[in-house]
């Protein structure tokens, strides 16, 4: 419960950007593949940092030649897998479900993050993140099973 209060309000516009993104693509999906909107997200982050590189290289000089071969391809491992891959399963997920369902994924992806970082980087849980996704996981199935009882009615 520690924490900086500006810090937590950009995390809570992430989470609410990313939940209207997913009910926007939804609508998007009508008109376009999944495919095709991630690809689209694609170039407006290659584009965003284009413009963004030069501002913080004059900011911050010679930290691209301080880059490591091994630090630019866990960057690139990221990229790919951690933010392209993820988005593209994010999208059918949308198109095969409803923006709810699929915003669930939110509350499960830092759960499934420190599992894996348990296993490869030796990360220890704690009895409050156990706590925690037993809560997470309770609430996924709140409200995923009301989602599927109210398409019912």
């Amino acid at each position: 419960f520690i924490g900086n209060l500006g810090a937590n309000f950009l995390i809570l516009i992430a989470v609410c950007s990313t939940a209207l993104s997913a009910v926007l693509a939804k609508k998007l999906q009508n008109d376009y593949s999944a495919v095709e909107i991630v690809m689209v997200f694609i170039a407006l982050t290659i584009l965003i940092n284009a413009v963004l590189t030069p501002l913080d290289l004059s900011q911050h000089p010679g930290w691209l030649s301080a880059l490591s071969a091994k630090s630019a391809v866990a960057v690139i491992y990221t990229g790919i897998l951690g933010t392209g891959i993820y988005y593209l399963l994010f999208q059918q997920i949308i198109q095969k479900t409803t923006p709810i369902a699929a915003s669930m994924v939110l509350y499960l992806q830092p759960i499934f993050t420190f599992f894996w970082a348990t296993i490869l980087l030796g990360e220890r849980m704690t009895p409050g993140f156990i706590i925690g996704t037993v809560i997470t996981f309770i609430g996924v199935a709140l409200v995923t099973t009301a989602e599927s009882q109210t398409k019912t009615l």
